[in-house]
């Protein structure tokens, strides 16, 4: 992750343990959504074995990881900081 963004400015690298606080909540969410929804596609939607899940489920949340850290980091930083239409180099309006 950049130190700075591009485009505002804001500087991303906070106090001690603030993305930390992103890996324990965010990630954790979305490797339990990620199992709820392949326990419900596969064990009981498709009829399939539960171990037979386990195999293709733990591989899969290990490549996933960096996926989800990251975008675990950017759910967590949109929580704290306010996007700022004025200190944005970009130009939103419709013209």
């Amino acid at each position: 992750m950049y130190r700075k963004c591009a485009q505002c400015g804001e500087d991303f690298e906070r106090e001690p343990g603030f993305y930390f606080w992103s890996y324990v909540y965010q990630l954790r969410a979305f490797h339990v959504a990620l199992i709820i929804t392949s326990f419900i596609g596969y064990i009981v939607v498709l009829g399939g074995d539960e171990i037979t899940l386990l195999y293709y489920l733990v591989p899969a949340l290990i490549l996933v990881m960096p996926l989800f850290f990251r975008l675990g980091r950017r759910v967590w930083i949109n929580i704290f900081v306010k996007f700022k239409k004025e200190r944005s180099k970009l130009d939103f309006s419709n013209n």
